[in-house]
Order: C-alpha cells, then structure tokens, then sequence
C-alpha cells in the first residue's frame, strides 16, 4: 500500500506544477475490504476529483462536486457479484484529501465467510478517458491483498478465493 500512496503522492505533487486540470496519470484505486469474516464488505474508491468531474460535467474545474451525482456515477461504473449474486452498493460518505475524493461504500449481507468468487466490473472514467487504469485491491480477514488491474480493454475480472 505504501508504493501506491507515494505514487498518488507523486502524481498530486506533479499536478500542482500545472493548472488543477492537468495530469497525465488516468487512475483510481478502489479497496474492498472484509474486515472480519462477520463484518460486511466496505469499498473506498480513490479519484483524481478533476478526472471526476470531467466525467460528471464534462470540464475539470468544474466548481463543486455533488456526493450524491458522484456516488450515483460510482455505482452505475462498477458493480459486483460474488458467489454469483448481484451485490448492491450503498453510499456512506465522501471525503475530500488535496487533488483526490474518496467515494466510500458498504456491501450489506456480503460477508466473506464460505465466499468462493468475487467477480467485478469496473468501467470507472473510461468513458471519459481511454487510458483510464482501475486498480481493484481485495482485503481479505486473512491480512492478504489481492490485486486486479481493469482498463478499457479489460473491465471484468475475478478474485477466486
């Protein structure tokens, strides 16, 4: 996880050099984590908030962000599917931190005991951006990370557990 801050770090350091709706870096970063076998499954999703609001109002410097827009945007970008059954996603907060948003999310009744296979859909800014990189992390009770790397070429992709 450290690589992947001081990545994010970089690319926000890099942006400030230029106008606010300027990087060359497309990526988000979204975390799902199943903090015990019991607990339901929580996803955090991490934007650049320019390349979001190129996508939701079409011009980066657009003035506000709406939650609501945004989390809307969020859940019909990305769906998941575990064991099979369509896993509905509810909107918690969103949180603001330099040039990135963080969209957080709960998955009810998605627990990870017995889970066999996690499968996920991600189109997030592709639309909007054809070089668009979307990194899936899974955290497992376990202390693992899995990784899934999505772009406009692949969009779907599966954690077997």
């Amino acid at each position: 996880m450290t690589a992947f801050y001081t990545i994010l770090l970089l690319v926000s350091f890099l942006a400030g050099q230029r106008p606010a709706s300027f990087h060359d870096f497309k990526m988000s970063v979204c975390e799902m984590e199943f903090p015990s076998a019991q607990a339901n499954l929580q996803l955090r999703f991490y934007l650049f908030h320019d390349d979001l609001k190129e996508a939701l109002y079409g011009e980066p410097d657009h003035v506000e962000l709406d939650p609501e827009k945004a989390a809307t945007y969020i859940a019909n970008h990305f769906s998941l599917r575990i064991d099979g059954k369509p896993m509905p996603l509810h909107f918690d907060t969103m949180k603001w931190k330099n040039d990135q948003v963080q969209l957080q999310f709960t998955c009810p009744h998605a627990h990870f005991n017995g889970s066999k296979r996690i499968e996920v859909r991600n189109t997030i800014l592709i639309e909007t951006f054809p070089r668009q990189v979307n990194m899936v992390y899974l955290l497992p009770p376990d202390g693992r990370r899995i990784t899934l790397m999505l772009h406009a070429r692949k969009t779907e992709g599966n954690f077997d557990l």
